[in-house]
């Protein structure tokens, strides 16, 4: 055990520093930041009144965050109550962006989700779940090596990190159809 009394340290031994900010770095970071808002606002722009439609007679998709949680998290981050107090202008300037982010591409997640729905939904509702496994850890504690052991199990079977950041069954029939030669199915299932 640890004594509590102790003091703990900033930084751990080999932890990289925090990285100092200049006037010129912040700038070049927040305008990166916009441009990318920007951008991504115009890739989803045709896509905003389908998604609104889809709304007006679908449930909101899993995996879109509500419109009200965004905006008590970007009053959070102007209010200082969320990070803690102390974050600089420009941070919680560059965290709101990230948000705004997040919402701006929602519309393109939304309709994955539905068009996912459409095609497979009656056969997934189908599939019976038995005994799911679930695997939550601390950083650092041997998860990446449990999780290999459970791949190598063939009793097992779970989706590779780039499925479940795009769960989508009609993007990866999709891309199961790419030819083997331009991007190997080990390639896939590794990223």
């Amino acid at each position: 055990m640890s004594d509590p009394a102790a003091s703990i340290p900033e930084h751990l031994p080999g932890e990289p520093p925090l990285r100092e900010w200049g006037p010129a770095a912040l700038l070049l970071e927040l305008t990166r930041k916009l441009l990318l808002l920007g951008a991504l606002l115009l890739l989803s722009l045709p896509f905003w009144p389908v998604y609104l439609v889809a709304r007006c007679f679908l449930r909101r998709p899993p995996n879109i965050t509500p419109l009200a949680r965004i905006l008590r998290c970007l009053g959070w981050i102007a209010a200082e109550r969320v990070p803690p107090p102390g974050l600089s202008d420009a941070g919680r300037i560059a965290l709101a962006l990230s948000v705004l982010q997040h919402w701006a591409v929602a519309p393109l997640f939304g309709l994955a989700w539905f068009l996912d729905e459409l095609l497979y939904g009656r056969a997934l509702r189908r599939v019976a779940i038995t005994a799911p496994l679930f695997e939550l850890s601390a950083a650092r504690s041997g998860s990446t090596q449990l999780a290999h052991y459970l791949e190598d199990d063939p009793r097992i079977c779970a989706p590779s990190l780039l499925q479940s950041f795009l769960p989508y069954v009609w993007l990866w029939r999709l891309a199961a159809a790419v030819p083997a030669r331009l991007v190997s199915r080990e390639r896939v299932r590794q990223a």
